[in-house]
């Protein structure tokens, strides 16, 4: 089961798929596709590690995904 997480001002949101099922994996690139062109950055987390790979296409089979939104302005 995968998950993605989205944390952006309006608080944080999660986002799961079986990577078995083609709708929601589907479903899951349309959520993660949509944060990117918010301008959200892109993260895979690895089992076991304390940094994440940075991502810019919808990785289905990974356990989780977490998406960060930028603020505007400075």
């Amino acid at each position: 089961m995968g998950r993605l997480r989205v944390l952006t001002e309006e608080g944080e949101k999660e986002f799961r798929w079986d990577p078995n099922s083609p709708v929601e994996v589907r479903s899951a690139r349309e959520k993660f596709e949509q944060y990117l062109r918010e301008n959200c950055i892109a993260f895979k987390n690895e089992p076991g590690s304390m940094e994440g790979t940075p991502l810019t296409r919808f990785d289905p089979l990974a356990e989780e995904i977490f998406l960060l939104g930028l603020a505007a302005g400075g």
